[in-house]
């Protein structure tokens, strides 16, 4: 007799493909801020601080956020000092502070800079993400720090809203942190953005023929951001090239004018 014939094994489940190689995840932002710093503050920073404590005490409730903007400037000579960042950090993820306000944060930690700044600002585009000025403060602002982290940061922006949401001032922000990459000039820079060229290509239909109206949405979204990674590469390189594959040729020959 025949050997009795085993049954066919069950199909393996496969997990999808994931990201392209080469292709970071987004990152997560701090949920946290960083630690305090071990040194006391300098003797500027301290005189600073106190001066903008004593401006915001004469403040009486329900005055204009001009009042805050004028006392945020005592602090504007001092903005590496930690202690002063982290001031400007907590003022950033207050809800009760006025937008103008936390703006004003977000700008400030961009001009000090270094990455304690860095990780407040990705702490406050995360607690903002939802008030516009303040969370397109933050990216600009983490691009004018110009830190690998913030390039990784601003990378993940755009990767979360590759798909468009109903709030139209969300899906801004990742047209937003594609114009802040284009300001670096810069190879990591240009490598997320390339990045995100390639991801954006393949998310697209390639049948439109039989698109439903939800699909025609992707569409106009993915085109969007398409434009504005366009816009941005062309400001880097000087030139005007329409597709990945034009542009992936010219990164192929010119990445080592970048560092």
């Amino acid at each position: 007799d025949d050997p009795p014939v085993e049954p066919p094994a069950p199909p393996k489940h496969e997990d999808p493909p994931g990201p392209q190689a080469g292709t970071p995840p987004p990152p997560t932002p701090s949920t946290e801020a960083p630690p305090p710093p071990k040194e006391p503050p300098s003797t500027d920073a301290s005189a600073a601080l106190a001066e903008f404590d004593r401006r915001r005490s004469e403040i009486e409730d329900g005055q204009d956020a001009t009042r805050h903007l004028e006392a945020m400037e005592a602090l504007a000579g001092v903005l590496a000092d930690p202690h002063v960042v982290d001031r400007l950090g907590e003022i950033l993820v207050n809800p009760k502070e006025s937008a103008q306000v936390r703006t004003k944060a977000a700008q400030m930690l961009g001009d000090g800079g270094g990455a304690r700044a860095q990780t407040l600002l990705e702490r406050g585009l995360q607690a903002s993400i939802k008030e516009v000025r303040v969370a397109r403060a933050a990216i600009y602002a983490m691009a004018k720090i110009g830190a690998p982290e913030g390039v990784r940061a601003l990378e993940g922006v755009v990767r979360e809203r590759m798909r468009p949401s109903e709030d139209l001032q969300d899906n801004a922000h990742a047209r937003h942190a594609i114009t802040a990459l284009g300001t670096l000039k810069r190879r990591d820079a240009i490598e997320a953005l390339m990045r995100l060229f390639e991801s954006l290509e393949g998310a697209r239909p390639r049948n439109r023929s039989d698109m439903s109206v939800d699909d025609w949405k992707v569409e106009g979204h993915l085109v969007t951001l398409q434009a504005a990674i366009l816009e941005s590469l062309g400001r880097t390189a000087g030139q005007t090239l329409a597709s990945y594959e034009d542009w992936g040729a010219w990164w192929a020959s010119n990445q080592g004018n970048f560092k």
